[in-house]
Order: structure tokens, then sequence, then C-alpha cells
């Protein structure tokens, strides 16, 4: 099987957002799936444990079989059950088989139609050698869900620029437009022990907002001409910022966290915040892309500067 897209499943009825969104990321870079679920090891039952490993594990392929035979005719799917963590198994599926992106579901505590991040997308936001696609619940009974209106995290870095070149990517298979935000986070007054009260002169703010209007000047310059819907200026702390425009979006990108593994995902404050916080799918990709996963996510074999 080459490059697929992994899913993780729970297999609860309530679990088909990340199915729905991995389906729609299979289409537009004509990736097959890979269903992976998990079952626990060593759990205390009358049964001899591995009497009870082999039942649950031999149930759970069951279930999964069902969900791939649905799928037939759609796309390649194969199926993986596995005993471990379900982040450790993903991840290590993903080297194994080339992975092109990851896609698992919020948590089951959080919100219908929001982000509110798991253990499960929580580990795989640390080190997953490919992109890493958080669906909220309820993604798939969501009007509008077609990925057409995307927007992505810009703040001039490089792990921003890959996530733009990955947000241009999508948007030029589906036809879709892509918006850039840069945020203008508010200056700290609570002052210090030396300084009481102390606040920014007005210059000061001043040359911040030129500077965050730089970089969001910056997205458009870096793009293809015409690619950008628009590039704007947001204000506030980012990851509450950026969750206020994800009503409006069908798709938010951000690149990971600039340190850690070079072609690795590693999740800093923004992409953990708006994994809890965000109301559309988000996907959080690493600083340096494999060559084979940036070919299916660049702009028609372009990179942004």
């Amino acid at each position: 099987m080459s490059s697929p897209i992994i899913v993780g499943l729970a297999l609860r009825s309530d679990d088909s957002a990340p199915l729905t969104l991995a389906r729609r990321l299979a289409r537009l870079t004509d990736s097959p799936l890979a269903l992976v679920t998990t079952c626990p090891s060593g759990v205390p039952t009358p049964m001899p444990t591995p009497q009870y490993a082999l039942a649950l594990r031999d149930d759970a392929q069951t279930r999964l079989d069902a969900v791939a035979l649905a799928l037939a005719g759609e796309v390649e799917v194969t199926t993986h059950v596995q005993l471990g963590s379900a982040a450790g198994v993903m991840h290590d599926l993903a080297e194994q088989l080339g992975a092109t992106a990851i896609v698992v579901g919020s948590s089951h505590r959080g919100p219908v139609g929001r982000l509110l991040i798991g253990d499960i997308a929580a580990g795989l936001l640390h080190g997953s050698p490919c992109p890493v696609a958080v669906a909220p619940r309820g993604y798939d009974a969501t009007p509008g869900t077609d990925l057409s209106a995307i927007g992505v995290a810009f703040d001039g870095t490089p792990e921003s620029q890959e996530a733009l070149a990955s947000a241009l990517a999508v948007a030029e298979r589906i036809g879709g437009s892509v918006s850039c935000f840069t945020v203008l986070e508010p200056t700290d007054r609570n002052g210090s022990s030396a300084v009481p009260g102390w606040v920014p002169s007005p210059a000061a703010e001043e040359s911040r907002s030129q500077h965050a209007q730089a970089i969001a000047q910056r997205a458009l310059d870096d793009a293809p001409a015409g690619a950008l819907a628009s590039s704007e200026v947001l204000h506030g702390p980012v990851a509450e910022a950026l969750a206020g425009v994800s009503n409006e979006l069908d798709l938010l990108v951000c690149g990971s966290r600039g340190y850690g593994a070079l072609r690795s995902v590693f999740a800093g404050s923004v992409s953990r915040g708006l994994a809890h916080k965000a109301a559309c799918p988000l996907l959080v990709v690493p600083r340096q892309l494999s060559s084979s996963t940036a070919a299916l996510w660049r702009r028609s074999g372009a990179e942004v500067a």
C-alpha cells in the first residue's frame, strides 16, 4: 500500500468524524486509507489473559472489517488491529507505511462541533512523522464540510510557510480559497516588581502593529499570485484569535513548533490550544515534509518561498 492516510478509530457509534475527514483528505490526495484500532493488553479478567486478548482482537477486527467493507469501491482500504497505546501504534505504522497523514477524532468528553484534545491526539501531536489532522465531534453532521474555506496560521517562520504551502495544495485540488491569519498578541501590561504598572509606549505599540502587518503582507508576497483570498491581522491571544475565525472555516492549518525532530510534528502552545478550541478540523504539519509526503501536500510541486 502506497502512502496511506492512517485513520484512528475507536469503533464507537459516535466516532464517525475522523473517518469522514479522512475520506475527504483521501479524495483530494488520491491516497488509500489504513484503518487502525488498538486493543488494551493485560486487562484483569476472570478469563485467562491470552484468550481474553484474542477475543478482544477478533471482535475489533470484525468491526473494523465491516467499516472497510462499507468503503469498498470508494477507496483502497487496509485494516490494522494491534495491541498497545493508540498514539504509539499509529506513530509506528506511519513510519512503516510512509503515511500521508494521520487522522483522529477529538475527545468524546468535548462539546459536539468543537475540538477537545484527548490523550491520543495529544500523543500524536508530539513526534508524528507526517501531518496530523484532528476532526471535531459531530463533523460528519456539520453542513458545508467540503474543505473549500481554508485558513492558515502564518507568522513568517519556516513552520508557518510549510503550513501555507500545504493549505495552498489542498485549495488548488478542490478549487477552494485560502485565508492567512497573523495574530498580534496583546502586550503584557502586568508590569514587574522593578517597574510596577509599566505600559508600553505608543511608539512601541505602533512598531508591533507594523511588524504584524508586514508579516501578513509577506504571506501575500510569498504565495503564488492570486493564490490567497486574503491575509489579515487578528488581535488577541493566538489560540483564541484563531479559534474565533475557525467558525467560518472548513479547515485550519498550522505548523508545528520550531524545535524537536526536523521532519516531525511537535506541538507547541498554539497547536495544543487550537486542538482545544477550534470549531473546524485542524491540520498540523511537520516543519519539513519528506519528499514523498511533500509531493502530496505542496501546490503543483511549487514551494512557498
